[in-house]
C-alpha cells in the first residue's frame, strides 16, 4: 500500500466528518492539521505555513467561510493546492458566486477512496 507524506490543513466544522477524513488521510501517511472553523484555520495555517502542501476546505464554515480562508491564504501563497468540499452541489456553490472560475471540488458525503484519489489528483496537478 502506497503512503504519502505531505501536510494537509483540513478545515471542517462537523467533528465526525473532520475526524473521519483525518483518520483516512493519516492512514495513508499524510500529516493532517485540523481546524473546526475559518478563524482557527488561518491561525493554524500561519503557525505551520512552511510545511502545509494543501488545503481541504469546507465551503460553509463558522467565523470565516471557505472562500474567505482561501483568499486570505492565497494572498500569501499563490500556489497553494486547494480542494473544496460541500454538501451543496458543486454547480450550485459556483453558480451562487461563492467561486468564480474553476475550482477543485468534491461533494459530501465522500467515500474514503474518492477523497484519497481527489487529494492525490490535486497535489499532483
Amino acid at each position: 500500500m502506497k503512503t504519502w507524506s505531505e501536510t494537509i490543513l483540513l478545515v471542517e466544522d462537523d467533528m465526525m466528518v473532520r475526524e473521519l477524513n483525518r483518520d483516512v488521510l493519516e492512514k495513508f501517511g499524510y500529516r493532517v492539521i485540523a481546524a473546526k472553523d475559518g478563524e482557527e484555520a488561518l491561525e493554524l495555517y500561519y503557525a505551520n505555513r512552511d510545511c502545509i502542501s494543501m488545503l481541504i476546505l469546507d465551503v460553509v464554515l463558522p467565523k470565516k467561510n471557505g472562500r474567505e480562508v482561501y483568499e486570505a491564504i492565497l494572498a500569501e501563497n499563490i500556489g497553494i493546492r486547494t480542494l473544496f468540499m460541500s454538501g451543496y452541489a458543486g454547480d450550485l456553490v459556483r453558480g451562487n458566486g461563492v467561486f468564480n472560475g474553476p475550482v477543485n471540488f468534491i461533494p459530501k458525503p465522500v467515500s474514503p477512496m474518492k477523497l484519497l484519489q481527489k487529494v492525490r489528483e490535486v497535489l499532483d496537478s
